[in-house]
This record gives structure tokens, C-alpha cells and sequence, in this order.
């Protein structure tokens, strides 16, 4: 358990079969070459997962912000390197929905979050002293594949370094999975789970707690008596180990994939309509008025209008990162929400779309060694996730109200509104 810098550099020299050096100050080029890579290598392996070694939780005191629209702002730890979860309670549960960040901080409508992030600091990522042995072997192969183009053209020493580095990471990111803290599921995210583990063909979710992980092995693979007899296991441990690690998967691709299923379709469950202001300290684009800033729950544009009843639509806007850029204030505008009240809520999901997202999920993780899906099976399980996430947008869109046709002039004459070069303009 542990590891040292010299310890690193002379793993990494080994594998490219360079000549150790006996000290980390050593007048040798191969040294110097470590030593150019080294803080950013060390840097990039701690982004690379969610290290249980180098996880730490704090909590934080907002300030009084009103920047990307909501009333507190949150100033990142020093040594943040990657986030694992945030709430709004001391008991880091439930994870918080509602929030935004950037480089430097997070923003939230708590006064005070929660968070449990991987760490840079000396306590944490940066204590090489407490670096489980397979991430040490990880960086060590990092370590090598970084410098090694520039003290070999072997193509056989290349590769080889290439496929130690794969293997190694792997084996560190499997290993760190079976320590680290899983995340908290509500009943019905846990369904989701299951739903996924299921389209796997692997066991379901029924009480996952780490700290019974090693009663659970054990229950799986009881000790033969005395007489060389007894029980027959019930469940291989490594079956025990591939629910882990898959669950484990799920977790890490969960909000991810959402999003992605999210943007595939109009949903109506996921659907809000709002009215934006203009901002007042942004620039709009060459040609419009008004600028607008995107909600921090924005997947997907569904209409924009300058009326509230979304009729007519606005031809003339344009979409830039963050913002939309118009001749109109304010700006309605309904899009499809990640928001907690919307579509990360599942208790609104109807079934076929609760259905395509796990299937969805299952094909994110199923090309894991733990998974042991075959080349067909994964080719079954894509084919199915397709035709139920078709199916689920067909039937979203059988349950939309239709389209009313446009109201003619003497209508908009009437009601003191009308329509020219596709403006609308009040009177």
C-alpha cells in the first residue's frame, strides 16, 4: 500500500526496459523526461475516476449571487479535481438536482451544499503514501506511455506499454469500484436499476451496502466443515463482484444517459413553458436586440414565441452556446427539462419510456468484462433499445394535442394582434 515518486519513475522506466535510476534526481535524460510529465500525468489519472483514496466531503457556504440564475454561488475546494455527488441536505441525500457550474463554482437556491468530490490534496489524491497498489501500477503505465515515444521507436515496446496502461487502469478503476461508496437510490431509481441489470440477465438490486460486501461474499461462498463437507455455494463471489461493479457502472453513466434520452424526443412529462427577461450585462449577437440565457434545466428546444400562448412561433431568433438572441422581450420559450419537478423525476415517466431509458442504460455498461454479454447478445440488447425508444416517442406523440392551425387575419384583427413578415406585432 503506497507508493513513492522514485518509486513510479522506476516503475515506468522498467516497463519501457530503460535503465533504472537510483535516485529522482539522477543527471540522465530519461529522468528529466519523467519529470516534464509527471504533475500532469498525476493530474490526469485522479480525473480519470472517482478514487475512494482520494474522496473527501465538505460542506459549503454560499455567497449571494444571482449568476446563472439562482441565489447562491459556491466557491470550488481547493485541489478539486471531479465531483461525485451534491446536495442540498447533510446527509448527502437526496443528490441536489437544481444546480449549474463552472471552473470556479457551483450555484445552487440552497444556502449551503454538500458535496463529496476527488482531491488533489496532500491528504487525499496527493498522498502517494496512500495510493492503493493497482492505481500505482496504473500510473506507473501512464508514466511510461508518456514518455516513451521519446526514448524508443519500437513499435513492439509502444504497444506493449499501450496495452499495460489499458489493462492496468482497468484493473485499479475495477478494484477502486468494489471500495468505494455507491450511490443512495430512492425506490424508484432503484426499479431503474433493476430494469437495466435485468436486460443483462444479472442479479436485481436488493440490499447493496458496502459495508457488508464482505458478509455477502462470504454468505455467497460458505467454508466446508472439518470433513471437507458442507453447504454448496449459492452465489459465485465473483457474481457477487460483477453486481457490484456493474452497479457501480450505472451509477457513474446514470445522469449522463438520462440527458442523452432526454434530448431524443419532445417528451410531455419533461415538458415546462417560461418566460425569460433579457440580460442586462450580456451583449447581444450583431442584428438583435435582446439577449436571453438558457435555463440551467435545458435539454431541448420545443418551441419559442413572443406570446405566451407559444402562437406564432418566432422565426427570427438565433441560438448561441448559453443564449438566444432576439427582437422580442420577454422571451417564452418551452423546452424539455432535466429539472427534478420534470423529467428527472421518474414518478412521471410513463412506462415505455421508463422502459426504453433502461434498456438504454443496459447498452452503456454491457460492454464491460462483468456484463459477459456476447457480440450477439450486444447486438440484440442495441436492436431492442432502439425499437423501445421509437416506440416510446410514437407514443408521446399520439398523446400530444394537435396543432392548431394558424387564426386567420380577420381573427387577428379582432383580437388586436396580427401577423406580418411573420412578426407578431400587438396594436
Amino acid at each position: 500500500m503506497g507508493t513513492t515518486q522514485l518509486a513510479l519513475y522506476q516503475g515506468a522506466l522498467r516497463l519501457i526496459k530503460e535503465s533504472r535510476i537510483a535516485t529522482t534526481s539522477d543527471d540522465v535524460p530519461a529522468r528529466y523526461l519523467l519529470d516534464d510529465v509527471y504533475a500532469g500525468s498525476l493530474a490526469h489519472m485522479l480525473e480519470m475516476g472517482q478514487w475512494a483514496f482520494a474522496s473527501t466531503s465538505t460542506s459549503v457556504s454560499g455567497t449571494v449571487s444571482a449568476n446563472r440564475g439562482y441565489s447562491y454561488r459556491f466557491a470550488k475546494p481547493s485541489g478539486f479535481v471531479r465531483l461525485v455527488s451534491i446536495s442540498a441536505s447533510s446527509s448527502y441525500y437526496p443528490p441536489l438536482e437544481a444546480f449549474a457550474e463552472d471552473n470556479t463554482y457551483w450555484y445552487s437556491d440552497s444556502s449551503t451544499i454538500y458535496i463529496v468530490y476527488t482531491s488533489s490534496g496532500a491528504s487525499y489524491g496527493g498522498d502517494l503514501t496512500k495510493w492503493p497498489e493497482s492505481y500505482s501500477k496504473a500510473v506507473e503505465a501512464y508514466l511510461a506511455m508518456e514518455i516513451a515515444p521519446h526514448l524508443t521507436k519500437a513499435d513492439g515496446i509502444l504497444g506493449r506499454v499501450q496495452e499495460v496502461f489499458n489493462d492496468a487502469l482497468a484493473s485499479a478503476l475495477a478494484k477502486d469500484t468494489v471500495n468505494r461508496t455507491s450511490r443512495v437510490l430512492s425506490t424508484s431509481t432503484q426499479a431503474v436499476y433493476n430494469g437495466a441489470l435485468r436486460m443483462l440477465g444479472k442479479r436485481l438490486i436488493t440490499n447493496f451496502d458496502d459495508r457488508t460486501i464482505a458478509r455477502r461474499i462470504y454468505d455467497a461462498n460458505p467454508k466446508t466443515n472439518a470433513q471437507g463437507q458442507g453447504p454448496a455455494p449459492t452465489l459465485p463471489a465473483n457474481d457477487v463482484e460483477a453486481e457490484m461493479v456493474l452497479r457501480r457502472l450505472i451509477d457513474e453513466c446514470y445522469d449522463e444517459a438520462l440527458e442523452y434520452m432526454l434530448a431524443q424526443g419532445l417528451w410531455n412529462f419533461a415538458s415546462r413553458t417560461i418566460a425569460i427577461e433579457h440580460e442586462t450585462s450580456v451583449e447581444p449577437a450583431f442584428g438583435y436586440n435582446y439577449t436571453f440565457e438558457k435555463p440551467s434545466d435545458f435539454i431541448r428546444l420545443v418551441a419559442i414565441s413572443a406570446a405566451g400562448d407559444m402562437w406564432p412561433t418566432l422565426p427570427d431568433y438565433t441560438d448561441e452556446g448559453g443564449y438566444w438572441n432576439a427582437n422580442v422581450d420577454p422571451l417564452y420559450v418551452q423546452y424539455v427539462s432535466d429539472g427534478s419537478s420534470y423529467g428527472a423525476d421518474t414518478s412521471l415517466w410513463p412506462i415505455t419510456f421508463k422502459k426504453a431509458f433502461e434498456a438504454y442504460l443496459a447498452t452503456q455498461v454491457a460492454m464491460d468484462p462483468m456484463a459477459g454479454l456476447s457480440a450477439a447478445k450486444m447486438e440484440l440488447l442495441q436492436k431492442q433499445a432502439t425499437l423501445l425508444l421509437r416506440d416510446a416517442r410514437a407514443k408521446d406523440a399520439a398523446n400530444q394535442a394537435a396543432m392548431a392551425p394558424p387564426p386567420g387575419r380577420l381573427t387577428q384583427a379582432r383580437s388586436g394582434r396580427f401577423v406580418t413578415n411573420n412578426q407578431r406585432r400587438e396594436n
